[in-house]
């Protein structure tokens, strides 16, 4: 990093936002986390496959895996450039995970680094390739960040001709239904959790700065040609553990006690019912070429 302090402060804006910027060392709160972020990668796995199948990786590619959590999207890019020269990144800032990270490398010497840093950095050292990184790819993170910053910075990271890869899903399509029921608060306590996070990480109080998703492309159309833009909603979330981590966090995240209250019952009558919640996103895939 630049600085020792933007570190401690993406770290702490990337806690935050997961609903654990306190007590995140509790090995239980770590394990549910872990679940979480499997049962949300299982939801896409055949899509990530699939995207990842597409891009036409070379076993000598230099690739960044950025935010990469538990590292679970590396066994799809290592069975890439196993054969060849090519490594893997993993810029993962947050303490939570270096675990995981650590074993990754000592299994994979010489394949794989880890880079404890952030999107933040502008003096990030491409200590892989000083020309710059074959491919990007930035799964559900840029909506921890100040997203046009974030793409600006990492584009920089990228070599002419690289692929910059976006998977997001739309904030504010949260729901629950039920027998024909949709919980009005749980989703109004979504977007306002989305409101208060954005706030947080852009030291701001104003909301507007928040970049959708959808907008993602139109950033990296500077820089870049478009090849792919896909939206797609899964067919459906577990509704069991996730649904329940899920509101879990929206409770962390919502001060109002009438709402609290409405959503709790919201909640147990109609969320609890394995046959009734389907907890659906929009997803959007982009592939960009820089030029």
């Amino acid at each position: 990093m630049s600085d020792d302090k933007t570190s401690q402060d993406h770290d702490d804006h990337h806690h935050h936002h997961h609903g654990h910027g306190h007590g995140h060392d509790d090995p239980s709160v770590l394990a549910s986390f872990e679940q979480m972020l499997l049962q949300n990668f299982e939801v896409t796995e055949s899509e990530t496959k699939n995207l990842i199948d597409s891009l036409g990786i070379e076993p000598s590619w230099n690739i960044m895996d950025v935010g990469s959590g538990t590292g679970l999207l590396a066994p799809l890019f290592l069975n890439k450039i196993q054969e060849g020269s090519g490594s893997l990144t993993l810029l993962e800032p947050s303490d939570m995970f270096t675990g995981h990270m650590e074993g990754l490398v000592e299994k994979h010497q010489g394949k794989v680094i880890h880079k404890k840093s952030s999107v933040e950095d502008k003096n990030y050292p491409c200590d892989a390739n000083t020309n710059g990184y074959d491919l990007i790819f930035v799964r559900l993170v840029l909506h921890h960040c100040k997203a046009d910053d974030a793409i600006n910075t990492l584009l920089g990271y990228l070599r002419p001709g690289g692929l910059f890869v976006i998977q997001e899903f739309v904030h504010g399509t949260c729901a629950y239904w039920g027998a024909g029921v949709v919980c009005e608060a749980l989703h109004q306590m979504e977007l306002n959790s989305i409101t208060d996070i954005r706030t947080h990480v852009l030291g701001e109080g104003n909301e507007s700065q928040y970049v959708p998703p959808a907008m993602y492309h139109n950033l990296l159309r500077k820089d870049c040609d478009i090849e792919q833009y896909v939206k797609y909603v899964p067919e459906s979330h577990p509704s069991g553990t996730l649904g329940e981590i899920t509101f879990t966090m929206l409770m962390m995240h919502c001060n109002d006690p009438e709402m609290r209250e409405k959503a709790k019952r919201e909640y147990e009558q109609v969320c609890k019912d394995p046959d009734s919640v389907v907890l659906g996103r929009i997803h959007i895939h982009i592939v960009a070429k820089k030029r």
